[in-house]
């Protein structure tokens, strides 16, 4: 079981790093601002 949430975690780290690549296009939009703070503390 271990394995399988550190497996999770990855996966969600992953996801949340995207916004943090495309830092500039997505801190650009108003609408987006608050899924790029959330994207950082979850990726933290």
């Amino acid at each position: 079981m271990n394995t399988f949430l550190w497996i999770i975690f990855f996966i969600f780290a992953l996801i949340s790093y995207i916004p943090v690549i495309k830092l500039e296009q997505v801190k650009s939009y108003e609408k987006y601002r608050v899924l790029w703070y959330l994207s950082i503390v979850v990726f933290i």
